[in-house]
């Protein structure tokens, strides 16, 4: 016979004992939850102080993918890999020296005629618009210099000022540091290329049952043809708005069209911040060549025209699903990666996104089958 006494002490420690396990569960998940924002937080410091390294070595990843399938032509053909990504890469580096030869005498020659030309505008400008409220703005600003200036006179402390390096030493370190990433990107590419399949065989012999590695193998796979596919889709279109829009600029009389043209290709491959890039400098661009501003503002009207078009229709029909990224997701990726590694990270913002969504599908795909094959694990664990 069960004594009653002995009952109700242990009804009341279920109850405790309960409390004692949810209060752990608590401090668990909290703790897990301060040890993933610091975990993030590493991630992308390591991220931002690492991007004079981890951006050219991306960059020799993606380019790897999109010269992979013109190696291997080579390379069924009988010539050597080492060959095959030799030849591609020097090809690579001809068209861009000769691009470069062909377009620096005009981007410096506008260059040094852009100043003069945007100072005759503001000119023209300041003179048509009205100069009531400019001048009270220019006179406040005159009395505050000489306040500030008298201040400075009166004071009996000298100051010492120290001077950062100048536009052209900054300029110099900048060229410097671009320098060194093309350098890494392309051996590193190089590399990549005449090792052929060997570092995704590596890769797969990390899964410990024939089971992940055939999901490794799927997974490598899925990124390769995506990120491939949107590389050279991509590439293809931007060569084709770059041409569309120097045929425009030539049409309209702006001189250099082909240097425009080059540029606006490669700014494209930065969705939208490219192309507010490219309508800032061809706004410039038609500023300095015409007298009129209808006829100054229709270089930019018809270059977003054009982008319109091809951002929400020729892109849209070529590439169809097979870059399954939206539109916001597309945004944010830029923005991030623009903020994390500057202007590369903007133009190989959608390839990483694109590569890190590709994984984590195939991450998703990989537990759900777990939690199907092992329903009471996934159970206890979850």
């Amino acid at each position: 016979m069960k004594d009653p006494t002995t009952d109700s002490i242990a009804g009341a420690d279920t109850p405790s004992r309960r409390q004692r396990q949810e209060r752990v569960l608590s401090d668990l998940n909290a703790s897990l939850l301060v040890q993933g924002g610091l975990l993030a937080l590493a991630i992308l410091y390591t991220l931002y102080f690492a991007r004079f390294l981890l951006v050219p070595l991306t960059a020799a990843l993606l380019l790897h993918q999109l010269l992979y399938s013109p190696v291997r032509w080579l390379n069924k053909r009988g010539l050597p890999l080492a060959a095959s990504a030799g030849l591609v890469l020097a090809a690579i580096l001809f068209l861009i020296g000769l691009a470069g030869n062909f377009l620096a005498e005009p981007a410096e020659a506008w260059l040094q005629e852009a100043p003069a030309s945007l100072h005759e505008l503001s000119l023209r400008l300041r003179a048509t618009a009205g100069t009531g409220a400019i001048e009270e703005f220019r006179e406040l600003g005159k009395e505050v210099q000489e306040l500030i200036s008298m201040n400075e006179a009166d004071s009996a402390i000298q100051q010492v000022r120290i001077q950062g390096p100048g536009l052209l030493g900054n300029l110099a370190v900048g060229l410097e540091t671009a320098a060194a990433g093309l350098i890494i990107m392309f051996f590193t590419c190089f590399f990549l290329l005449s090792a052929g399949n060997r570092l995704a065989r590596a890769l797969v012999s990390l899964g410990s049952t024939p089971a992940t590695r055939r999901r490794i193998s799927k997974a490598l796979r899925a990124v390769r043809d995506e990120v491939s596919t949107y590389l050279n889709t991509v590439t293809f279109i931007n060569i084709g708005l770059g041409g569309a829009v120097g045929l425009m600029l030539w049409w309209l009389g702006v001189p250099d069209p082909a240097l425009w043209g080059v540029m606006v290709a490669l700014f494209n491959f930065a969705p939208y911040v490219g192309a507010i890039a490219s309508a800032f400098v061809l706004t410039a661009v038609g500023v300095t060549t015409f007298d009129s501003l209808g006829e100054a503002l229709l270089v930019p009207a018809m270059f977003l025209g054009m982008t319109i078009i091809e951002g929400s229709l020729i892109t849209p029909i070529i590439l169809g699903r097979r870059v399954s990224l939206n539109s916001l997701l597309v945004f944010l990726s830029v923005v991030f990666w623009g903020w994390i590694w500057g202007p590369a990270g903007a133009l190989m913002a959608v390839p990483v996104t694109s590569s890190l969504s590709v994984f984590w599908a195939h991450f998703k795909q990989a537990r759900n089958a777990t939690q199907a094959a092992f329903p009471a694990a996934a159970e206890r664990s979850g």
